[in-house]
Parts: C-alpha cells; sequence; structure tokens
C-alpha cells in the first residue's frame, strides 16, 4: 500500500494472495500451524539442519515434506536438501507463518495498476478460483493467464519460449 504510486505493473505466478485459498483440511492446517511455531525453534531448526545434511536421513525427511506438503515427486530437494542453509531454513519458516497468519485488507478502492495472474487451475495447493476472486476484488485491471501444468509450479522452470507461448501476447499489451 506504501508504494502504491510507485508501481506500474504487478505480475504474480502461483501467489498464495490469501490463506483461504490453501487446500488444506482445517486439521492439516492446524497441525501445520503447530509444526511450524516448532521449526522456528533453533535447537529444532539445528536438528532438521542435521537431518537434512545426512546422507542417510535426507530421503525419508523429503519423504515427510512431500507427503505432508503435498509437493510435487519431481522436484530436485535431495541435492538442495544436502546443501541446505541455516538461513533458507529461518526463511521458509517465515514464509510459512506468514501464509498461514498474514490477510491482505481489500483496499478502499481498487488498485488502478495492471496485474498478470499466472496460475495453474489444477493447482494442489491453491484454489485457483479464491486466489482469482482475490485479487479481482483488489485489482481493476486483473489478466488472467492459466498454466497447463497439474504442480503448484512448473515442473520446471519456464523458458523464455514458454512464457512468451503462454503470456507473450499480454506482456506485449502491457509494453
Amino acid at each position: 500500500y506504501r508504494l502504491n504510486a510507485r508501481v506500474e505493473r504487478v505480475i504474480l505466478f502461483s501467489p498464495c494472495a490469501t490463506k483461504n485459498a490453501l487446500k488444506y483440511a482445517p486439521a492439516r492446517l492446524w497441525l501445520l500451524r503447530r509444526a511450524n511455531a516448532l521449526m522456528q525453534r533453533a535447537a529444532v531448526q539445528r536438528w532438521l539442519l542435521k537431518a537434512a545434511h545426512h546422507e542417510a536421513a535426507v530421503d525419508g525427511l523429503i519423504r515427510a515434506i512431500r507427503k505432508f506438503g503435498r509437493l510435487e515427486a519431481n522436484m530436485a530437494l535431495r541435492e538442495k536438501m544436502l546443501r541446505l542453509p541455516a538461513s533458507t531454513l529461518e526463511v521458509l519458516t517465515g514464509q510459512i507463518e506468514e501464509i498461514l497468519t498474514c490477510e491482505f485488507e481489500k483496499p478502499a478502492e481498487a488498485f488502478q495498476q495492471p496485474c498478470l495472474l499466472g496460475m495453474s487451475p489444477y493447482d494442489p495447493l491453491l484454489d485457483f478460483e479464491i486466489t482469482r476472486g482475490f485479487l479481482e476484488d483488489r485489482f481493476a485491471n486483473l489478466a488472467v493467464v492459466r498454466f497447463p501444468f497439474r504442480y503448484h509450479q512448473p515442473p520446471h522452470p519456464l523458458t523464455f519460449a514458454e512464457l512468451n507461448r503462454d503470456a507473450g501476447s499480454l506482456m506485449q499489451a502491457w509494453a
């Protein structure tokens, strides 16, 4: 809100714009809140880092994370977990806390800046319609690109050609 006058355009790819879009059952959300509060403790973070950096323990940790978080099996987590820095774990727990507790107020009037929402309607983590409706209430000029992948994020980093194919006409209209 403070930088509203300085922002010309907004682009959101699979955003968690509202906690109401999370596709988790209330019991799972309750458990996630409790687990995240525990993970914010320094001693627990040290233990998690030891497990993440241990060749024999990392696979079990990844299975638990994927099962609980409904993460895609094709993500190359193992290599990342083995090198996970403590600062990333701190940021991750902070982001989870923000997702579970933060709610962006509805402004008195909708933002006038063009906003592009790029998201898959098949997202297993976030409800597409709730996200779109939430953003429609906050942006007077919302454009939507529906991505065809069945995950929260693309199965691989999007190439320029893929972005151009799926959202190129929208981007050029904004130029």
